[in-house]
């Protein structure tokens, strides 16, 4: 469990921070204005955030950051998943109506194929 320290900025409150290398922190306040350097990518594995995701969301939720703690791969992809969660339920919420249409008429699903 991480305990929380909120008289320190976020990105100090990571269990990673005293060895962590990274110029683009998610976890830091201003994360959409900082800028990947050169140099991060001449190095073996780049200087990327090593910290578990939940830690960092936890972090980023005590601290109401706007980016919840994710790199913009990350929130790209949450974002992707909960439109398909939405088209999903979507879809099967629709599919229920249709089929509770057809029974309160009447239609069987033998009728219909016949």
């Amino acid at each position: 469990m991480v305990k929380i320290n909120l008289d320190l900025e976020p990105h100090e409150n990571c269990p990673s921070f005293d060895k962590c290398f990274t110029n683009k922190c998610p976890l830091h306040p201003n994360f959409k204005k900082l800028q990947d350097t050169p140099e991060d990518k001449k190095i073996l594995g780049w200087r990327k955030c090593r910290a578990n995701k939940l830690v960092r969301m936890k972090i980023a939720k005590a601290f109401r950051l706007k980016s919840l703690g994710l790199t913009n791969r990350e929130r790209a992809n949450l974002k992707k998943s909960l439109e398909m969660k939405k088209q999903f339920f979507s879809t099967q919420e629709k599919q229920t109506k249709l089929a509770l249409n057809s029974k309160s008429q009447g239609v069987s699903d033998d009728e219909k194929e016949r």
